[in-house]
């Protein structure tokens, strides 16, 4: 049996209310999946679909890297859209953090030992997806999310407290998130 995992950072309830705030500001249009407050994270490695039984093993090496980092501070820098704004897929705000990407690699080290088969061979670009576009947007919607860009303000900066495995559920709602496992990092 297999479940369908990533792991992430989850943020605190005053960052997502400030994304929230964001996302209610782009057009209500049906091309356009807005992303659900429980859903916001800062995703570090997407796993897909996992054997079940090869969970213990991934907890033992999330316990293992989060033991070994201490708390750090997660900072929203830009607005940005995937592959850009004129065609955009994905919108999203980039976040930086000391030893993120540090962080980010020793995971996709570690776990490429058991379960990555490394399908995603773009780079780590660390960024919370705010929006999925289902379909084309019309010429007003896409000027009013891009006129977005000079009125946005980020949320303030957070702090990364744990690595989170989590499962994701497909539904026809869109997906649904849940913590599997929580490995704090080291307090300061």
């Amino acid at each position: 049996m297999t479940q369908r995992l990533f792991i992430a950072i989850n943020l605190d309830a005053a960052t997502k209310l400030a994304l929230v705030q964001i996302i209610t500001q782009f057009p209500d249009t049906r091309s356009l999946n807005k992303t659900k407050s429980d859903n916001l994270h800062l995703t570090l490695q997407f796993l897909g679909d996992t054997e079940v039984g090869l969970i213990p093993e991934i907890q033992d090496i999330l316990k293992s890297i989060a033991d070994q980092y201490p708390q750090f501070e997660l900072n929203c820098t830009r607005w940005g859209a995937f592959p850009n704004f004129q065609q955009p897929h994905t919108i999203w705000i980039g976040v930086a953090g000391p030893r993120l990407l540090e962080l980010q690699t020793a995971l996709t080290k570690q776990l490429s030992r058991i379960v990555l088969n490394n399908k995603n061979t773009k780079p780590f670009q660390p960024h919370l997806t705010l929006a999925r576009v289902k379909f084309p947007l019309s010429s007003n919607d896409l000027t009013q999310i891009q006129s977005l860009a000079t009125k946005i303000i980020l949320p303030p900066p957070t702090s990364a407290k744990s690595l989170d495995l989590m499962a994701s559920t497909l539904t026809p709602r869109g997906p649904i998130h849940s913590l599997v496992s929580r490995h704090l990092f080291v307090s300061k």
